[in-house]
């Protein structure tokens, strides 16, 4: 196996975990909380046969709404989360004012001892856009209510302006602008 899949492999286990575990998060709270009465069925043949069922379609509109919901919850804080810390540890390079800052504020912790890359930055991106994807399709098709679908949207958007400002964050170390050569 090359470097490449390995690091991939290896960036891709946050993500994904994060969202598996919102979703299945999601459902639990939406059983728990709202008291939906849930049953199981195994009529389908296949693969997966096995099928957890709501008793109505409004209860199945709500959790899919509080999994979606929740999913989206906790990949985007995971998402804030590396975001925050991929630009401040590329901000350094350009501006030795934001070290001080960090030191006063005595969040240094944030960026010592971490290697962010492109590559983490474009999977994180790639998991928070297609559980928005997941999310937006389900309010497109009536599964799940449309605020979640707008929201969605709204942070599609953000990622990949994120996205876009990381590759040229990556791409002025490779090509620096006015003859100014970047560390």
């Amino acid at each position: 196996m090359t470097k490449l899949i390995r690091a991939i492999i290896k960036y891709s286990l946050w993500p994904a975990s994060l969202m598996i575990l919102g979703k299945i998060a999601g459902l639990v709270i939406a059983v728990i909380f709202y008291k939906l009465t849930i049953y199981s069925t195994n009529e389908v043949e296949g693969l997966f046969s096995y099928q957890l069922l709501f008793t109505t379609d409004s209860d199945t509109l709500l959790a899919n709404s509080v999994s979606n919901f929740t999913m989206l919850a906790l990949l985007f804080l995971g998402y804030l989360y590396f975001s925050v810390k991929y630009f401040l540890s590329s901000s350094i390079a350009n501006n030795p004012k934001t070290i001080v800052k960090l030191v006063r504020m005595n969040l240094i912790g944030l960026i010592i001892g971490n290697n962010y890359s492109f590559l983490k930055s474009f999977i994180w991106s790639a998991y928070m856009i297609s559980a928005c994807l997941i999310s937006l399709i389900a309010s497109l098709n009536g599964n799940s209510y449309s605020w979640i679908g707008l929201i969605s949207f709204i942070i599609i958007l953000g990622c990949v302006w994120g996205l876009i400002k990381s590759f040229e964050i990556e791409s002025s170390k490779i090509y620096p602008e006015n003859n100014k050569i970047l560390y």
